[in-house]
């Protein structure tokens, strides 16, 4: 994965999150691969954004495969960090998980997003928050990440603390 130069994640060949369960991304892989298949898109020309049989397969194997999914994560963050996308979220609206609803079914943390008021449309596993706590350093206002609604682009920082992750 080193010198890997990111054009389209992996992610979104799939059209899954960071935070997808392996189900997740199952179920899109098929999905996937059925909208390219020409014997099931007789007569119809492939959408404009779809991406190649190759891809998809590629996408899949690497989502699909635990470590290597870690490693490809890892690889798009230092990517990332390069290319300016990481950083302390300056500038960004600051919002408290404290404000977050908590699913204990799906164990996701949300809010309705402030810009396009989509319902749940900002949200956060807990999965995702304790690997969080598990990289990073606390400082002294506690631990903070970055979120993107799931129908626009606005972005928010959320910050916590550690017990925050433990609700139940």
């Amino acid at each position: 994965m080193t010198g890997y130069t990111l054009r389209v994640s992996h992610y979104e060949v799939l059209g899954v999150t960071t935070d997808s369960t392996l189900m997740d991304i199952k179920r899109a892989y098929k999905e996937k691969l059925l909208n390219v298949h020409p014997d099931k898109n007789k007569g119809q020309a492939p959408k404009s954004n779809t991406y190649s049989v190759n891809q998809i397969q590629e996408a899949y194997g690497v989502l699909a495969e635990q470590t290597l999914r870690t490693q490809y994560d890892a690889s798009l963050e230092l990517i990332q960090k390069a290319n300016g996308f990481y950083n302390n979220g300056e500038g960004l609206d600051e919002y408290s998980l404290d404000g977050f609803r908590f699913n204990e079914e799906t164990l996701l943390y949300s809010i309705d997003c402030p810009r396009c008021k989509t319902k749940d449309g900002m949200h956060i596993s807990e999965k995702l928050l304790e690997r969080h706590v598990d990289e990073n350093d606390l400082s002294d206002d506690g631990y903070l990440v970055l979120i993107q609604c799931v129908s626009c682009s606005l972005w928010i920082k959320v910050n916590f603390e550690q017990g925050e992750t433990d609700e139940e």
